[in-house]
C-alpha cells in the first residue's frame, strides 16, 4: 500500500525550512528543492523515479542530507533530486534503517 503517513518532518539547512513528508511507499529519498542536499553528485544515469501513474521523472542529481531535531541529527543518504516532483519524499523504511531507529 503506497499511502503517505499524516508526518512532516522540517530541516532546518542554509537558513531556510525544509519540510520532508514521510511516505511509507517511498523507497528512496526524492526532493526538487537543491536546498535540501549537501555534496551534491549529478547523476549522469538513465534511471528515472517512476510514479503511481506509470510516469517517469527524471533524476538530476544524487546527495546526502541531514535533519536536525533538538536532540540528533538525522542521515539522509543518496538523495535524488528529481526536479519535477511536487514534495520531498521521506523513505520511512530507510530513513529507520540507516538512522538505526524504529
Amino acid at each position: 500500500m503506497k499511502t503517505n503517513a499524516n508526518l512532516a518532518f522540517n530541516n532546518t539547512h542554509n537558513d531556510t525550512l525544509a519540510t520532508w513528508f514521510s511516505n511509507t511507499g517511498a523507497y528512496r529519498y526524492v526532493t526538487p528543492d537543491l536546498l535540501n542536499m549537501n555534496n551534491l553528485e549529478l547523476y549522469l544515469g538513465n534511471d528515472q523515479l517512476h510514479m503511481k501513474n506509470g510516469n517517469g521523472l527524471a533524476i538530476s542529481s544524487v546527495s546526502h542530507s541531514t535533519i536536525h531535531t533538538c536532540k540528533h541529527i538525522f542521515t539522509l543518504l543518496n538523495v535524488l533530486h528529481v526536479p519535477y516532483i511536487k514534495k520531498p519524499l521521506l523513505s520511512i523504511q530507510k530513513f529507520c534503517l540507516e538512522n538505526n531507529i524504529f
